[in-house]
């Protein structure tokens, strides 16, 4: 319960993107004052405390509150061209996904599936998922990382037929908070930091994969 209110802030920030990349993501003024005070809500909890240390001890930066939140709004909130998409960003790409043509990209914050598989509507709950399968390996040591194929219906087509989307390969984390999220990112996309490619958490070793926007 005491993390209650990072999990309904972090709902209410998602509800203002647009999944299908043909629609443009125009955040209102509501929405961006939401993001706004969303980076002001986290950015000093326990997870983006040790970002900041990190980078600050890498790049002999003092970060200030202001340059601090400059930085982790630009990492994760900043839009930017991928492909079809010309106002993408980390936020949106991690932690929603993005509906390109049939394929959903992206898509890779568990609590954003935990909603998907039981989203409430008018006339009761519906699951937007169908799992086509999984890919577990002999002596597979990450109970908490999920790998699937799947199949995703777009919610925001409320009483029309739903358009899906296939997964062909994706996972995730289960049980990070969203601060931790924003904060291992963080840390990996601070070029000038110099950060590792590779992390080991919870003994296991993972490659961390970033990907550069087509604006550089």
């Amino acid at each position: 319960d005491r993390k209650r209110p990072s999990y309904d802030a972090v709902r209410g920030v998602m509800d203002g993107y647009a999944a299908d990349v043909r629609v443009p993501d125009r955040l209102s003024l509501d929405e961006q004052r939401r993001v706004l005070e969303y980076v002001g809500m986290v950015e000093d909890t326990p997870p983006l405390r040790v970002a900041r240390e990190y980078i600050g001890q890498r790049t002999g930066r003092r970060l200030g509150a202001d340059a601090w939140n400059a930085l982790l709004h630009g990492a994760w909130f900043a839009q930017y061209r991928m492909g079809r998409d010309a106002d993408q960003s980390g936020f949106e790409h991690v932690f929603l996904g993005e509906a390109d043509g049939a394929e959903l990209k992206g898509y890779h914050f568990w609590y954003r599936y935990w909603l998907d598989e039981r989203l409430e509507r008018p006339g009761g709950v519906r699951d937007l998922i169908d799992v086509l399968g999984g890919a577990v390996r002999p002596g597979d040591v990450t109970p908490d990382v999920v790998t699937l194929r799947y199949r995703w219906a777009d919610p925001s087509a409320d009483g029309r037929k739903p358009r899906w989307f296939t997964k062909p390969l994706g996972g995730f984390w289960v049980g990070p908070s969203p601060e931790g999220l924003l904060a291992l990112g963080l840390v990996r996309w601070a070029r000038e930091a110099n950060p590792p490619r590779t992390a080991r958490i919870n003994g296991v070793q993972y490659h961390l994969v970033l990907h550069t926007s087509d604006d550089g």
